[in-house]
């Protein structure tokens, strides 16, 4: 019968969609398990700032010049006599809301809301560890719409750069952020980026994200947010993907078909992945 062939192919090509409608669902369904957001904030409102952070601001004094409190719902910082002086704390791990463990923090998105009242070059900001021998950026924000980029490296700190920027506010709270863009360090102030700085992210697996001042003045942070994506492994048996080219096996020998058009063709894509904006 002639009309045999067409019918087989339909049949072929319902088969087919079968396997590749079930991969899309499966595929989809680990999209939905792993595109869950975290969130870990601080608004620095409790009773007992040893807990605020996890319990990783050191407020033992030991680092002179600097001292570091928590007034009026805020972390200060307080640095009254060494102008070139540089202090962080490493916020190495949270736990998200929801959750009931510890997370690391690698690559989270982060932001914080500073005031800088410095005397001099001086700010306040976040600082990204980049390896492990304490090498780092610092991103400051300045009073009077300034900022500084500060870069150490190899044991030396150095002043990278210093500008002015319309989206920092003269005086009063500033928010600033920070995320991974390819292999750059991106910066923002006020939801508008600021600057970039380069970034190898081969070498920097396992970056560590810190809260920071330089200079000599009060600095002052508050609603600090870390972001994230909750990373779930499916179980379950994974659904071969049928190429092409395997078509041929479904096919009894001998039979002959006419060459499917582009548009009847089978396509793939990979879903592209991107830094987590604030």
């Amino acid at each position: 019968m002639p009309g045999w062939k067409s019918a087989f192919l339909a049949i072929v090509m319902m088969l087919v969609s079968g396997y590749v409608s079930a991969g899309i669902v499966w595929a989809q369904a680990i999209s939905d398990s792993s595109s869950e957001k975290l969130t870990y904030e601080e608004d620095f409102n409790g009773d007992d700032p040893e807990l605020m952070l996890g319990g990783q601001i050191e407020f033992d004094q030991t680092d002179r010049p600097w001292v570091k409190k928590v007034e009026k719902g805020r972390l200060v910082f307080v640095n009254d006599a060494n102008p070139r002086a540089t202090h962080y704390d490493i916020i190495n791990w949270a736990r998200f809301e929801g959750t009931n463990s510890l997370t690391r923090l690698y690559g989270r998105a982060m932001a914080v809301t500073v005031i800088s009242n410095n005397s001099g070059k001086g700010g306040a900001g976040i600082a990204v560890l980049t390896s492990k021998r304490g090498d780092y950026w610092l991103f400051a924000v300045a009073s009077k719409g300034k900022y500084h980029v500060l870069r150490k490296e190899r044991g030396r700190l150095t002043l990278a750069y210093s500008g002015e920027h319309a989206a920092l506010k003269n005086r009063g709270p500033n928010r600033i952020s920070y995320r991974v863009l390819g292999n750059e360090l991106v910066f923002s102030g006020n939801g508008i980026e600021i600057t970039r700085v380069p970034f190898d992210r081969l070498k920097s697996r396992e970056i560590q994200l810190a809260l920071a001042a330089f200079g000599r003045g009060t600095f002052e942070f508050d609603d600090v947010v870390f972001r994230g994506r909750k990373n779930n492994k499916t179980s379950g048996s994974k659904i071969k993907k049928i190429r092409p080219g395997k078509l041929k096996e479904l096919v009894p020998s001998g039979a002959k078909f006419e060459r499917l058009e582009k548009n009847d063709q089978k396509r793939s894509a990979s879903p592209s992945s991107g830094g987590t904006r604030f």
